[in-house]
């Protein structure tokens, strides 16, 4: 795949919103979003029980939680990058309150439709 992917909920609003955040920081537009769960993620052959996780699909390698989260944000360069400043706490620190927020996800809203830019959508 030439571009890293970043695999979502596209039915979560807090998740359209962090997309739309990265697509906004990635001003060379190096990054393309896909659903968990849609043709891409399958073609890719990626593990389904993945799917309450976003997915970060880069140099063949797959990172999940907040390692998916610290990659995308390093991927993303200056000042982004700075964000890694965090990854001292303890990974289980990090998912557990990863996991926190994609738990409660569906609470602060549902989206109706993705929010992704066609051009950078992938499915």
């Amino acid at each position: 795949m030439k571009h890293p992917v970043v695999f979502f909920d596209a039915h979560c609003l807090f998740c359209n919103r962090f997309v739309q955040l990265l697509i906004f920081c990635d001003k060379k537009k190096k990054l393309r979003y896909a659903p968990l769960g849609g043709r891409t993620y399958q073609n890719l052959g990626l593990p389904s029980h993945d799917l309450e996780s976003v997915v970060f699909f880069y140099e063949q390698e797959i990172y999940l939680k907040s390692a998916a989260i610290f990659q995308i944000l390093r991927y993303l360069g200056y000042p982004w990058r700075l964000a890694v400043f965090f990854v001292f706490l303890p990974r289980s620190w990090l998912d557990f309150l990863y996991d926190f927020v994609a738990k409660n996800r569906y609470l602060w809203g549902r989206a109706r439709q993705c929010l992704v830019e066609k051009d950078l959508f992938l499915d």
